[in-house]
Parts: structure tokens; sequence; C-alpha cells
């Protein structure tokens, strides 16, 4: 399969616009799948063939992105964690006790 991602700019009736996308695009997109995807169920219950299906991939370069399903796992757990500290970090605006104030 491309390596490439489905344009929403095309019309009815008309074949989809793909575009490539870098090693590292490609893989936030799949870790944005993962993310979107452990909202409905724990991660060690997602599908590995439904996170490629997902992002219009074949599940052989899901596994060229991330060599095992833990490798995949991993990244979405670190990636998740990043986004939990930038919600919960302090505003940097206000002077000290402040910011820690809610």
């Amino acid at each position: 399969m491309l390596n490439s991602v489905t344009d929403g700019a095309a019309g009815p009736g008309t074949a989809p616009v793909r575009r490539r996308l870098s090693a590292q695009e490609r893989r936030r997109q799949l870790v944005g799948i993962g993310l979107s995807k452990i909202v409905e169920k724990p991660i060690q219950d997602l599908s590995m063939d439904d996170i490629a299906a997902e992002a219009g991939i074949s599940r052989g370069l899901l596994f060229h992105y991330f060599p095992t399903k833990t490798d995949f796992y991993l990244a979405c757990i670190a990636a998740a964690g990043r986004r939990m500290l930038r919600t919960t970090a302090p505003d940097e605006d206000l002077p000290g006790r402040r910011r820690s104030r809610w």
C-alpha cells in the first residue's frame, strides 16, 4: 500500500487526493489514532489491523514504524503523558503561588 494519506479536499464522486507523509508525520498520525482509540477501549485491546486500516496503510507498514505492539503502545502512552503534562502545566504568566491555584 502507498505511504500516503487521503486529503479530504476531494469532491463527491471523485477519487480522493493522496499525499505522501514523512516518517515523523506518519508516526504522529498513527499515535494520534491510537490515542483516539484508547478512549474507547484499553490500550492492550487495540487492534493493530484497525489502527492500520484507519490510517489507510497496511499492517506491515505500521510495523515498519513501530516494530512491535509494545513499541506502539509505549509511543501512545508517552504521547498521552505529554498531553497530560501540557494540559496541567501551570500558567507561566502568573506570579509564584497563583500558578498552583485551581
